[in-house]
């Protein structure tokens, strides 16, 4: 059937949108909500579905300096779902 293939891909994009805004709950234990709060370019890039971008804005913090590991096994899995 022709339309299995659209349901298919929303459903794992939905699937993706899990993962993505579980690294997001992961950087609010790891930071403070106050503090992953003060990341607007990246809130903008996550708002407007640009994960890419949003990792991008992730990579650019003095957080991915401070916990370099945690911060790019993240902004990947930003990138890669």
């Amino acid at each position: 059937h022709a339309d299995h293939g659209i349901g298919d891909a929303q459903e794992s994009r939905g699937l993706g949108d899990v993962y993505k805004r579980q690294v997001l709950i992961n950087m609010c234990f790891n930071m403070g909500a106050p503090r992953l709060g003060k990341f607007q370019n990246m809130k903008k890039a996550v708002e407007a579905g640009d994960w890419k971008q949003a990792a991008v804005e992730g990579r650019d913090s003095r957080w991915h300096k401070q916990v370099p590991n945690r911060a790019e096994r993240l902004m990947v899995a930003l990138e890669e779902v």
